[in-house]
Parts: C-alpha cells; sequence; structure tokens
C-alpha cells in the first residue's frame, strides 16, 4: 500500500463550538476488506463517472467532458478496458490495475501502448459505430457531444489525432507509484506517437454510510518536446536569413506576446494571405484581433488547426474556458451562443443566466455586422476592419459582466 503523500482524508463535523475531525480508513485494496472492489467495479466507476480522470492536467490539450465508448473495446491486441472521447475530439484509453499480480506491474504499460497502436489505423467512422453501439439512440456521436467546430472539422479533427497516435493513455489502480521511475523507459520506443501517458493511483476510503470517497491521485506523467519552427528565407545577393520560432509559455500557459501560440498560427497566416486581396485583408484583421486580445488580460487566445478562438476562464470552475469568438479559414468571423449557454447551464447550475449571456453574445455580434444563420451569427472577417478594438472592448464588458454575476451566485 502506498503511502498518501497528501495528507490523511478527515470529515469535520461541528458540534457546538467545536470542531470534530474523523480520519477516514483507507481501504485495503489487497485484503479482504476490498472484496466489493476489483478491476470490473473500476471499469464500472469510469464508465459511469468518468469526469473523476484528471485527464486536462495530464494533457492541457484535451478539453472535457469526456464520454465513455465502452467498456472492453475490442482490438487486435485485446481489449481496452475503457475507451473514451473528450469534447477536443481525443480519445481516452483507460486500463484498470489492482496490482494483486506483481508480474502485472512492468506489462500493463507495455500492453496499453500496443492497444494505442491498434487505434491509428481507425478512423472516425469506427469511433461512431462504437458510440451507436453503445448509445443505440440513434443520435450521432457529434450531436451528443456538441463540440465547437463544425462537424466536419471535428471529425478531420479525430482522423488527424488518430493517424498521428495523439491521445490520452491511463493506467488506473493502487499503489502504481514503485513503477512510476520506468515509465520513460517503457515508452521509449514509440518516436511516432504523440500520445500522453500517465498513471493515475485511485485513493479508496470508507465513509460511515458505507459509501466510498474516490480521491485520484497523478504519480507520472509523460512530457511532450515541442519542436521548433525554423525558416531559412533566401534573397538573390545577401546572407540567407534564418528565424527560429519556439513557443515560450509563461506559467498560465501563454506566450510572452499574450497569445497562446502553436505551429498552426503561421501556417494560418500563410494560408489566408495565399488566397488574394480577400484572405490579405481578412490575416490583417486576424492579426489586429489578436493584438487587441493581448491588451487584456482575462481574454485567452486557442489556436487549431483551422484558426483560433477566443475564450476566457470561467469564474464558477477556474479550471476550464468560456467560449465566446472563433476566427477560421478561409476568412470568416463567428460565434456560436449555444456554446456559452450549455457552459454555463452546465458549470453554474443557473439556466437564467447561461439564456442572458448567450443573448448578450449574440447581440455583440449582430452590432459588429454579424449576420444571423440560425443561432450562428458570422461575417466575412474583413467586414471587421477598423472595429477590432471595439469587438474586443465588447467582450472584456461581457467578461467582466459575467464575472460580477458569478460572485452573485449562492454556493452550490
Amino acid at each position: 500500500m502506498s503511502t498518501n503523500r497528501l495528507g490523511l482524508p478527515m470529515v469535520v463535523s461541528t458540534s457546538g463550538a467545536r470542531l470534530r475531525a474523523e480520519p477516514l480508513r483507507r481501504v485495503d485494496l489487497v485484503g479482504r476488506s476490498a472484496s466489493r472492489v476489483d478491476e470490473n467495479w473500476l471499469q464500472r466507476l469510469i464508465d459511469e463517472a468518468p469526469e473523476l480522470l484528471p485527464v486536462t492536467a495530464i494533457d492541457s490539450r484535451v478539453q472535457g467532458p469526456l464520454w465513455p465508448l465502452g467498456r472492453e473495446v475490442a482490438t487486435a491486441s485485446g481489449p481496452i478496458d475503457n475507451l473514451l472521447i473528450a469534447q477536443s475530439g481525443h480519445l481516452v484509453l483507460v486500463e484498470t490495475k489492482l496490482w494483486r499480480n506483481p508480474q502485472a506491474r512492468r506489462e500493463v504499460v507495455a500492453q496499453i501502448l500496443d492497444y494505442a497502436a491498434q487505434l491509428r489505423s481507425w478512423t472516425y467512422e469506427d469511433v461512431e459505430a462504437l458510440w451507436q453501439q453503445r448509445d443505440g439512440a440513434g443520435a450521432s456521436l457529434y450531436d451528443r457531444v456538441a463540440p465547437e467546430e463544425s462537424e466536419s472539422e471535428w471529425v478531420d479533427q479525430i482522423n488527424h489525432r488518430l493517424a498521428a497516435g495523439e491521445m490520452v493513455l491511463l493506467v488506473v489502480g493502487d499503489g502504481i507509484e514503485s513503477r512510476a521511475e520506468s515509465l520513460a523507459e517503457t515508452v521509449g520506443g514509440h518516436p511516432a506517437m504523440q500520445f500522453r501517458l500517465a498513471l493515475v493511483e485511485l485513493q479508496l476510503y470508507e465513509m460511515a454510510d458505507s459509501s466510498m470517497l474516490v480521491v485520484p491521485h497523478t504519480l507520472a506523467k509523460t512530457a511532450e518536446i515541442e519542436r521548433a519552427t525554423v525558416r531559412v528565407v533566401y534573397q538573390e545577393g545577401s546572407r540567407p536569413s534564418v528565424a527560429v520560432d519556439v513557443p515560450l509559455p509563461d506559467k498560465r500557459g501563454k506566450a510572452a506576446g499574450g497569445a497562446r501560440v502553436t505551429l498552426d498560427a503561421q501556417s494560418f497566416f500563410d494560408q489566408m494571405e495565399s488566397a488574394g486581396p480577400q484572405g490579405s485583408a481578412a490575416a490583417l484583421v486576424a492579426k489586429e484581433l489578436l493584438r487587441q486580445v493581448e491588451s487584456h488580460e482575462e481574454l485567452v487566445v486557442e489556436w487549431t488547426t483551422a484558426g483560433f478562438a477566443v475564450k476566457t476562464l470561467d469564474p464558477v470552475a477556474e479550471t476550464k474556458l468560456l467560449s465566446l469568438i472563433v476566427v477560421q479559414r478561409p476568412h470568416y468571423f463567428y460565434v456560436y451562443p449555444p456554446w456559452l449557454r450549455n457552459q454555463i447551464a452546465e458549470r453554474w447550475r443557473d439556466t437564467e443566466l447561461a439564456e442572458r449571456f448567450a443573448g448578450r453574445l449574440t447581440e455583440l455580434a449582430a452590432l459588429h455586422g454579424g449576420q444571423r444563420n440560425g443561432t450562428q451569427v458570422s461575417l466575412a472577417l474583413s467586414s471587421l476592419a477598423g472595429r477590432e478594438a471595439s469587438l474586443v472592448s465588447s467582450l472584456a464588458e461581457l467578461v467582466a459582466e459575467m464575472r460580477r454575476a458569478a460572485e452573485q451566485l449562492s454556493p452550490s
């Protein structure tokens, strides 16, 4: 049994003017007290409560919520204990392991890597088929997950991530920290895959009413080295110039200039500018929008392969973001208020505020020239020329209004 380095969980109650603290008893997963906890129980727990998996802390590219695709999912290398998909389109593979068999400790990491290698040959159609087999209600996975991207873009992202091996692999169980030091050695033979792998210990404690407190604890995770972009420019009659672009985020994950930078940014602008005069005009507006956003600490830029989104930290769920606007190739700007409405309704538990701020976002976009197309409000990016500062200031005012409203919410 591993030592709980996070301290002993306590149940604290008030009796008169005094506090009474009672320590919870850690469940020994090898002893008789764990008779009702086995690997099947862990699989059910993850399938029915996937939010206990700390995937965003393991890989910041992965944005929840998580949607279970199935248990004991068949592959040529064997069944995956739990397979899930994040709203960001990343697959999450989980192997559950109770270390009653010491020999299994070394084998499980290699096993989950084999499963990940098998999934690289999958396509979105395979993922959709799993969803239909599980859900059976006829709604597509896209409709159920409701990601921020269009359906075609989301499907393309999933296909790209599958082919690149960009997924999260989790070994979830008890007492696994004694093998954490061999993690890097085990994964070293898979340099072509862009996965993140982590060991997650579930610490279980018995409550007085026979229910169980589950505390997830990330023991070790792999890191990814982000490569720089090197540009060599030759000009006749002069020496070549060399530029090296390396993202250098600060402690908040933002680059020194303020906007989040990835290698998608330069590609995005290159593609816009190659589309002729309209694309060049749109690129100028996009760059000015980014410059304006950088002056507002409360606004965050997130890049995707198709463009960027402007978001803000959720004042209620501070590890998550609220979606505001999207700039996307070839050259347009849009807002999709249902994203904001659903995020606020789910996290704040207040449908009135959700509707109010979704409506405010719609009004803001329309005020700056946006045209309604169903629930989406969009316009050609070049049409925003000269109004970039006004748009971003309006977004900042909306964020301030949301923060004030959040402060008035009663504690749940």
